[in-house]
């Protein structure tokens, strides 16, 4: 998969990064992940009930790394991951025009415009 990475602005003007996520961010997208999901403002997890180890993390990254129509996107501020989104194609051959998008935006950075630049950048990147 290809996304160049892109310079956004919050709605307070801060920079915001948005570029694809690779192995080396499993930790960190890992931790922004059980934040949120332990905030639980309309996550489909409860806290619990997401297991996933770093291991695990980096290999379903480089999963999607590998693949042309997978994505996904980290939103960083100050080199921090803020928020994410990933999409995946449908898994049988009828269903390769479907897809499944997950997201997420860290505690603390709701109502700033993450959600809005990381589903902008998953647009465009299947308008291409």
């Amino acid at each position: 998969m290809f996304f160049a990475v892109e310079t956004h602005s919050l709605k307070d003007g801060a920079p915001i990064t948005l570029r694809c996520g690779v192995e080396d961010d499993a930790a960190a997208l890992l931790a922004v992940t059980r934040a949120y999901i332990h905030q639980n403002d309309g996550m489909v997890w409860e806290p619990e009930e997401y297991q996933k180890t770093e291991d695990e993390m980096r290999a379903w990254i480089h999963s999607m790394l590998h693949s042309d129509a997978e994505l996904l996107l980290l939103a960083l501020v100050d080199g921090n991951v803020v928020g994410n989104i990933d999409f995946h194609i449908g898994p049988r051959a009828r269903l390769r025009h479907t897809g499944t998008v997950g997201m997420g935006v860290a505690p603390g950075y709701g109502g700033r415009g993450v959600g809005e630049i990381v589903r902008g950048g998953l647009v465009g990147w299947g308008e291409e």
